[in-house]
């Protein structure tokens, strides 16, 4: 009885003490759950804020890649508008406005404008002047959009023509020329002319000039006293001075050119009746090309740019209100000649006649009349951007 006793009360004992244990392992047991979630919140709080800070950024590229994009789609109108250009498409004239617009296929869309600023009785440049010579260009405003991201650009295209200027009444590229004559009474002269005539009063220049860097003596060794009287300008009889605007690789290019851009093509080498290529005053004018030697038995008369890829005789009368450009030798000396602006001859070209019949007048009037036809408003003269619209 005793010992049945006992055991039940060293059972007692026993589970009096386990109790014990349990319960001091629960308070154990909290503290550590405790100690876990005190570690375990600066840890998710680290990376919640670093995913969100990656969402961000990833969200800002996203937006940063849209709108480089949408300024590439942009620049891209701005290269239609140039392609139009070199193409004659965009014609200047007071108000003259151009749209145009397309789709890329990697996305995006373009819309511009392309607006001739001279002329339209607006001080566009904000320099104090009005259609002064500065706002001979076209504005062309592409606005690029991609998705919600916009970028929108300004351009501005100048003329740029191939032709370059006459620096006198008569240019001669070739480094030896070998014959000049002069019979009678023509003149070879520098003064400034208008279209029409009369003497403007400035802007005068030499009679005759040769390219550098060939000196003058070159022209003057081939003048007598009384042919040096008739070649007259900016200095003292003879008016003769030295000019870097032609080497011979510009003037064959120029030639060229003026090949490919020609709106008249001389067929036949020999122009026997009254023939007419154009009005210096009512217009038009023209790029009028002839691919080997011109001689002009009957009457001519044009305005505009001739190229004769050849050697010029002029049998009958000549009038040509512009610029000319011979390869070859010119001979005036059984016609009648009036020329208002210049003549440039190549480097083939060494021998020019002339007779009292045959005039050769400089001309900055009709030297730049000639100048637009040969030009395009593609010389890039530079663009900024003029609004931001970022989206999503």
């Amino acid at each position: 009885m005793r010992a049945a006793t006992g055991a039940v009360k060293g059972n007692a004992k026993g589970n009096a003490k386990g109790a014990e244990r349990a319960d001091s392992r629960e308070p154990q047991a909290g503290i550590a759950m405790l100690a876990v979630v005190v570690m375990v919140l600066p840890i998710l709080f680290v990376v919640g804020s670093y995913l969100q800070t990656m969402t961000g950024r990833n969200n800002r590229l996203q937006l940063e890649v849209k709108e480089e994009r949408a300024m590439l789609v942009a620049e891209s109108g701005v290269d239609v508008a140039l392609f139009q250009a070199r193409s004659g498409v965009l014609v200047a004239g007071p108000h003259a406005v151009y749209h145009y617009s397309g789709s890329l296929t990697g996305g995006g869309s373009y819309t511009v404008v392309a607006t001739y600023l001279k002329g339209d009785g607006i001080d566009n440049d904000h320099n104090g002047l009005v259609d002064d010579a500065n706002e001979d260009v076209f504005e062309v405003v592409s606005t690029g959009t991609l998705g919600t991201s916009q970028r929108r650009v300004a351009a501005y295209l100048g003329f740029s023509p191939f032709l370059l200027p006459a620096t006198s009444a008569l240019t001669m590229v070739n480094q030896s020329p070998t014959d000049i004559t002069i019979n009678g009474s023509p003149t070879l002269s520098g003064r400034n002319y208008t279209v029409a005539g009369a003497l403007v009063g400035s802007g005068d220049t030499y009679g005759i000039s040769i390219e550098q860097p060939a000196p003058t003596t070159r022209i003057t060794s081939l003048l007598t006293a009384g042919e040096a009287s008739h070649v007259t300008g900016v200095t003292p009889t003879p008016s003769v001075g030295t000019s870097s605007n032609y080497s011979a690789a510009t003037f064959n290019s120029v030639v060229n050119q003026a090949r490919n851009a020609a709106q008249i093509v001389i067929a036949n080498g020999l122009i026997n009746s009254n023939t007419t290529y154009g009005n210096a005053i009512t217009g038009p004018q023209y790029i009028v090309y002839r691919n080997g030697d011109l001689k002009i038995n009957g009457n001519m008369s044009g305005a505009g740019l001739l190229v004769v890829n050849g050697n010029l005789t002029i049998s009958g009368t000549m009038t040509w209100k512009g610029v000319v450009l011979v390869t070859g030798n010119i001979d005036a000396a059984n016609g009648t000649a009036s020329v208002y602006g210049g003549i440039v001859m190549g480097p083939t070209g060494s021998s020019i006649k002339m007779k009292g019949t045959a005039d050769i007048r400089y001309s900055t009037a009709a030297i730049n009349l000639a100048t637009r036809l040969t030009g395009r408003y593609v010389a890039l003269n530079g663009w900024q951007e003029i609004t931001t619209n970022g989206g999503g």
